[in-house]
C-alpha cells in the first residue's frame, strides 16, 4: 500500500507542475483582505511570474518604462500538502495554493506576528 500512495502522491504533483508550468500575470494582490493591487502595481508595473520545467522561475515587472528581470530562482512542492516554495539566494518563500487549473493561479503567505502579522493574497491569470 505504502508504494500506490507514493505513485498517487507523485502523479498528483505531476498534475501541479504541469498546471504551474507557463507565465502569469498578477491579477489582484490582497492584503489582510483588503485589495492593494493598485498600490502593487505602482511599485511593480505588469508582474509576472513564470516557472520553467527545470524547475526554475523568473518574474519581472516594468519600471520607468523598462521591463525589469527580478529574482530567478528554484520552484518546489512540498510533499504531501498544497504548498509552492519559491527558493533563490536570499530565502525560501512558502506560499499555500488555494486555486490552481489552467487559467487561474492563487496563492496565499501567511507572515506571522511579530514579523508583520500580514496575511497576502496574489490572484494570477495566465499570461
Amino acid at each position: 500500500m505504502p508504494f500506490a500512495l507514493l505513485v498517487l502522491s507523485c502523479g498528483r504533483e505531476d498534475l501541479k507542475s504541469k498546471k504551474l508550468l507557463g507565465g502569469w500575470q498578477l491579477k489582484k494582490f490582497i492584503v489582510n483582505a483588503e485589495d492593494s493591487t493598485e498600490v502593487f502595481d505602482q511599485q511593480f508595473k505588469n508582474y509576472t511570474i513564470s516557472y520553467f520545467e527545470d524547475r526554475s522561475y523568473t518574474y519581472s515587472f516594468v519600471d520607468n518604462n523598462e521591463q525589469l528581470q527580478g529574482a530567478t530562482g528554484r520552484w518546489f512542492f512540498s510533499p504531501g500538502t498544497d504548498s509552492l516554495y519559491l527558493d533563490n539566494l536570499n530565502d525560501t518563500t512558502g506560499y499555500k495554493i488555494i486555486n490552481l487549473n489552467t487559467n487561474a493561479l492563487n496563492l496565499k503567505r501567511v507572515i506571522p506576528a511579530p514579523v508583520e502579522n500580514r496575511v497576502l493574497d496574489f490572484q494570477y491569470v495566465r499570461k
